[in-house]
């Protein structure tokens, strides 16, 4: 996992600031997966186990 946590990813300081809000400070390895693929400009279909951080 990223020892940085969500601010190593190109996201905007909005999103950043409302995830730390909530408590989400370190990716899981799915949100890490998909984060480093840094393609933002379209849809991803994304399949893993059910708890692992598809979803927030």
């Amino acid at each position: 996992m990223s020892e940085n946590g969500f601010a190593c990813y190109s996201l905007r300081e909005e999103l950043l600031l409302a995830l730390n809000k909530k408590g989400f400070s370190i990716p899981t390895p799915v949100q890490e997966k998909v984060l480093s693929m840094d393609r933002f400009d379209t849809d991803l279909i994304v399949r893993a186990k059910t708890g692992s951080g598809k979803t927030l």
